[in-house]
């Protein structure tokens, strides 16, 4: 499985880099919203889920995933899950990853709420 990990604080995306091939997750991982395009043309080929922080725009307006994400997964393709990480526990953050059909996962987090968090999002080896 091929990942999208869009996180702009450098150590806390290559602690889950190191977390995610270590789990068998190929990672095409960017610091922003605004790479992250090129970078899934770039690797030809479609991820099978998306991790992000949410305020990742990578622009001076401070624009987030909520305005950002939808148009860039449209034009490649993606339909698969996306999980949010944020410190942000606002219910009306929440409400919105919830209305998008988004996973919302609360950093800071471990490995191991990570891995169930995957779970819950994809589906079984061999179970279709």
């Amino acid at each position: 499985m091929v990942a999208l990990l869009i996180e702009e604080d450098s150590l806390v995306r290559a602690a889950m880099c190191l977390v995610l091939t270590s789990w068998g997750v190929r990672i095409l991982d960017v610091p922003s919203l605004l790479v992250a395009e090129r970078a899934v043309a770039g690797a030809g080929v479609v991820p099978g889920i998306v991790l992000t922080a949410l305020n990742v725009g990578g622009a001076a307006d401070n624009n987030d995933a909520f305005e950002l994400l939808p148009p860039i997964l449209e034009r490649i393709g993606f339909t698969g899950p996306v999980i949010v990480t944020t410190g942000d526990t606002s219910p009306e953050r929440s409400g919105r990853i919830a209305a998008l059909g988004w996973t919302r996962l609360v950093k800071p987090f471990r490995p191991d709420e990570l891995r169930a968090v995957l779970a819950e999002c994809l589906p079984a080896p061999g179970g279709g």
